[in-house]
């Protein structure tokens, strides 16, 4: 068993079926019997779909461009294992049949591709060539702006695939996207289809013929929203390529955009996306029924091949009971499974990660730092977890809500109890001394990381996903001199490259950028920066990765430090361990992410029933102390010495003032203690 195991891993599935063979598992064999009847009915759908783009025929027994995970023909295998084997590689035969040679396009003048970009570049070339359609799921940073121009440019070349291209992608990277194109091939004619009303009229006019014909540019970048809003002047246009950056956003195949993309005329459809799981198996369903409706038609049929297998109870059935037909799935079955689905994705997704094509990238290193809490923050924190609201004497105003609202109230006292004062309107009082800071267990906590960072030549990259926190860490950065730019969701398209700029340019004098997770995680190039703060997390831990990674892609020349900041004790706990959950079971599918959208949604609502019984007992408790933030922060013994004398002036300069890092019981304001009505305990819970 261990070597079939091992072969599985090792992506032998030749040596695994010889194994196989060998141990007569009634078990395993009917499983292989089962996936490899998925394999074949996937074999059958190709036609359709290469039918569904029309052109010339193609051939069917000419030799796959790749098949590395194939063996060639082995004597010893039995006839059995030897038709499993082969119905694998004319799965891929069927997909990936004419072969090309590919080479850097020659209006691609703005560098040299890099060997795995290349590669990337002549699997998109054949999905063209063989007239269906895929996803390019590159680890974010690797490029795949750079690919898909790439592609663009070999259409035109190569005459394959007639313009003119769509691009759409994030309207927070449509900048982005313009300089590329200027930069790689600025031979070829782009439009970036943006503005106002009045604006694109006029762009329309100048570059859309009227009475349905075809227009002479090259490519026209936009994005989501226009798409949806334009869709009545983008459909009369027999689109080329259909390119959709951050393609993640189609996970949900009933919504507008996906809808809207659909209607639109277009030979082929390319997503780009670095995150191509992160919720359920149907996400990456629809993904793939986008691309290949006539291949993966059915999300019943999807979800009964891989997800339950993969699903059903660990539980072991009692001793002498019958076998169950739902009986779990030991560890090799799923593998197997897994191994399966790879198999079946393989000639339409193609994902490499920074760690096996960049080896010159210096590497990232994530570490979480738990704090405390402040007596404020604890106060409020027990009174949201037990009651379910806030009450505010004299305010007039409290904070009541369901277990959704319960779980952000809770979030948001773990970041700083500043972030309720609007809503509550509490009664004058008197700041305590340095309260901005000292009123919050994170705040203070970044204030020591600050200072470390600041003297040893460091640039940092701080997210949060809350506008107003964004408020608060601004103003506290304004407090202790850190210079800073800023962009959230406010920030105009323009302003973006210029604060790009701004902060990438040699002599910036800036500090700290400071961005909120989803206006700032997308589309930006900030590898001057060598460290990432992750202010406050995300359930889904794809938000986060799309942060670190503005950092740590190429062109990145120092290793990365992501430092992720969780409240001990507290609902932010939780949010972790999902989001490890999360990761986990991408890397079994896209590395299979296979877990169905009920059960996400059930273990969040025990979790957080979970927090909210325990009434906030335990917040605050396991911080790291500051020899164990040193370590976690340093790279390097002559740092480690030089914040051990950070925060041995630190000390010194507190106990001058006599007043503990974060705020006591005695300086918490009055109205903050004030105990809720008797009636609140029945509500949010």
């Amino acid at each position: 068993r261990a070597a079939r195991v091992a072969a599985l891993r090792g992506a032998d599935y030749g040596e695994y079926l010889r194994l196989a063979a060998r141990a007569k598992d009634a078990r395993l064999t009917e499983l292989l019997a089962r996936t490899d009847a998925i394999v074949e009915t996937l074999v059958g759908r190709v036609p359709a779909q290469r039918a569904s783009v029309g052109g010339g025929a193609v051939a069917d027994d000419v030799a796959p461009l790749s098949d590395s995970n194939a063996d060639d023909c082995d004597p010893s295998l039995d006839p059995a294992s030897a038709a499993l084997l082969d119905t694998q590689r004319r799965y891929y035969r069927a997909v990936h049949a004419v072969r090309e040679r590919v080479s850097q396009p020659s209006a691609l003048t703005g560098g040299a591709l890099r060997p795995y970009q290349l590669t990337g570049l002549r699997f998109l070339s054949s999905l063209v060539a063989n007239r269906v359609n895929g996803i390019l799921a590159d680890d974010m940073g690797l490029g795949k702006t750079v690919q898909a121009i790439a592609l663009v440019a070999r259409a035109r070349e190569a005459g394959a695939c007639a313009g003119p291209h769509l691009i759409l992608a994030p309207k927070a990277v449509l900048p982005n996207w313009g300089a590329e194109f200027a930069r790689w091939a600025p031979g070829l004619d782009v439009v970036v289809y943006d503005g106002g009303a009045e604006e694109r009229k006029a762009l329309r006019a100048a570059r859309l013929p009227r009475g349905g014909g075809q227009p002479s540019f090259d490519a026209l970048i936009t994005h989501y929203d226009l798409a949806l809003r334009d869709t009545r002047h983008l459909k009369p246009v027999q689109w080329g390529l259909l390119i959709v950056d951050e393609g993640h956003r189609l996970k949900n195949a009933d919504a507008a955009l996906s809808r809207a993309l659909r209607a639109l005329t277009a030979a082929h459809r390319i997503l780009l996306t670095g995150t191509p799981l992160q919720n359920s198996l149907h996400e990456l369903w629809a993904l793939l029924n986008f691309v290949l409706p006539k291949v993966f038609d059915s999300a019943a049929s999807f979800d009964e091949w891989f997800g339950e297998p993969l699903g059903v109870p660990a539980d072991a059935p009692a001793p002498g009971s019958a076998p169950d037909a739902a009986a779990s799935l030991t560890d090799e079955e799923q593998l197997l499974v897994i191994t399966r689905l790879h198999q079946v994705l393989r000639p339409f997704v193609l994902r490499r990660t920074k760690a096996e094509v960049e080896a010159d990238l210096p590497p990232a290193a994530t570490r979480v730092l738990r704090c405390g809490l402040s007596a404020w923050q604890a106060a409020w924190y027990k009174q949201l977890a037990t009651t379910g609201g806030l009450h505010v004497a004299g305010g007039g105003r409290k904070h009541r809500g369901g277990l959704r609202n319960v779980a952000m109230q809770l979030r948001k006292a773990c970041l700083h109890p500043h972030l309720f004062l609007p809503a509550l309107d509490p009664p004058p009082y008197e700041p305590a001394v340095d309260e901005l800071v000292r009123s919050s267990g994170k705040l203070a906590l970044l204030d020591g990381l600050l200072a470390k960072l600041s003297a040893t030549g460091h640039r940092v990259l701080l997210f949060s996903q809350m506008t107003r926190a964004l408020d608060i860490l601004s103003e506290f950065l304004v407090d202790r001199g850190h210079l800073h730019l800023r962009l959230d969701g406010g920030t105009k398209t323009d302003d973006r490259a210029r604060l790009l700029e701004e902060f990438n340019a040699p002599s910036s004098p800036h500090f700290v950028f400071l961005l909120s997770t989803r206006a700032g995680g997308l589309g930006l190039n900030l590898q001057t920066a060598d460290t990432v703060i992750m202010f406050d997390s995300d359930w889904n831990p794809a938000a986060d990765a799309q942060a670190a990674a503005r950092a740590h892609r190429i062109g990145q020349t120092r290793g990365v430090l992501v430092l992720v900041l969780v409240a001990a004790g507290t609902i932010e706990e939780a949010v972790l361990d999902r989001a490890a959950s999360k990761r986990a079971l991408d890397a079994k599918v896209i590395q299979a992410g296979l877990f169905n959208d009920d059960s996400t949604h059930r273990d969040r609502t025990r979790a957080l029933k979970a927090l909210l019984r325990g009434g906030g007992d335990g917040a605050g408790e396991g911080v790291a102390g500051p020899a164990a933030v040193n370590a976690a922060l340093a790279r390097g013994e002559g740092e480690l010495a030089v914040f051990e004398r950070i925060d041995a002036d630190r000390a010194a300069a507190a106990a001058a003032t006599g007043l503990p890092e974060l705020l006591g019981e005695d300086e918490v304001p009055e109205f903050a203690h004030e105990a809720p009505p008797a009636e609140a305990g029945e509500g949010g819970q």
